[in-house]
């Protein structure tokens, strides 16, 4: 059986992580920027850098659970965030 040589990177450590499961997880196609969807009802998105720590950039709450976040691959305006959660709620980060 052959083995698999993973190259090892370090984890980025994520700032004032979700207190709750994390839904998704999504990762901008334009610039270093990790969108996180969770059951405490927050929207997190991260900036990651090159020091392998992500910088809180926005903060978002909803009135229950966020359950999906993906990002549009539009070119121009820029990429724009899309979530959606329990409480019937949609949002669009640009």
């Amino acid at each position: 059986m052959a083995s698999l040589m993973v190259p090892s990177r370090p984890d980025i450590e994520l700032a004032d992580g979700p207190s709750d499961t994390v839904a998704a997880l999504a990762f901008s196609p334009a610039a270093n920027h990790l969108a996180v969807a969770s059951w405490d009802s927050k929207l997190r998105i991260y900036d990651l850098i090159q020091s392998h720590t992500g910088q809180g950039k926005a903060l978002i709450s909803f009135d229950g659970p966020v359950l999906d976040c993906q990002w549009l691959k539009v070119h121009n305006p820029p990429p724009a965030l899309l979530t959606s959660g329990t409480a019937r709620s949609h949002y669009r980060y640009t």
